[in-house]
């Protein structure tokens, strides 16, 4: 089995900071946003070391790479961002991190969406597995992961067991069952998606291709 795994981060922050909170529709605690994708990060790096595999960690901040306006079309490709597509297409696998927009990702998630169409069900998105999880001190968060993982299920990414993680500060802080939860859910998220990939690599060797698309004696065609 190939004993090395590269994850690439996808930094969704926003970039304006007022006193300390950064305003996207909704307040983001500065800093958490990044902080909880590099523990992610961090927790996908320990789970190689259990399997023995090498863990490859890349991340970015989108709103430094992605303007705000797609111009389309849909396979349109940024000037200037070879390196980051070039991540994408040597990643084995992704992690989203985003603050919440008025329930939803906020812009730079919702505009990495749409430069992401450009390899819509192509070798480097298909079957590569991907993890959400948003940061925001109120409500809305699983509407916010819902959005990128409709979105990348769409384009061909399979979301692992597991795979979402809200954390809200207040409520994580109260402690004690599914709250409590939120504080290491970004973790198990990472963990998640390395196992994912070491599991189809396996089943790979074994002889099982991991073909997720349709087959042809299962399409229907209406006449």
């Amino acid at each position: 089995m190939k004993r090395t795994i590269k994850l690439l981060g996808f930094d969704c922050s926003t970039e304006l900071s007022i006193d300390g909170h950064s305003r996207a529709g909704g307040a983001e605690y500065a800093g958490n946003v990044t902080r909880l994708l590099l523990e992610a990060l961090d927790a996908a790096n320990d789970e190689g070391d259990r399997f023995g595999v090498d863990v490859d960690l890349y991340s970015f901040l989108v709103w430094e790479k992605f303007p705000k306006i797609h111009p389309g079309p849909f396979n349109y490709r940024l000037p200037g961002a070879e390196d980051i597509y070039q991540l994408i297409e040597d990643a084995d696998g992704f992690l989203f991190a985003t603050p919440v927009a008025w329930f939803n990702a906020n812009v730079n998630a919702v505009n990495m969406m749409a430069y992401l169409i450009a390899f819509d069900h192509t070798p480097a998105l298909t079957s590569k597995p991907f993890c959400a999880f948003s940061h925001f001190p109120e409500a809305g968060g699983k509407a916010a992961e819902l959005y990128i993982v409709g979105a990348m299920n769409n384009m061909g990414c399979p979301l692992p067991r597991n795979g979402t993680s809200f954390q809200n500060p207040f409520a994580a802080a109260a402690g004690g069952g599914e709250d409590h939860r939120q504080l290491t859910e970004h973790r198990t998220a990472a963990r998640n998606v390395v196992r994912s990939i070491i599991e189809s690599r396996t089943a790979k060797e074994h002889g099982f291709e991991s073909d997720w698309g349709p087959r042809e004696e299962d399409l229907v065609f209406l006449s």
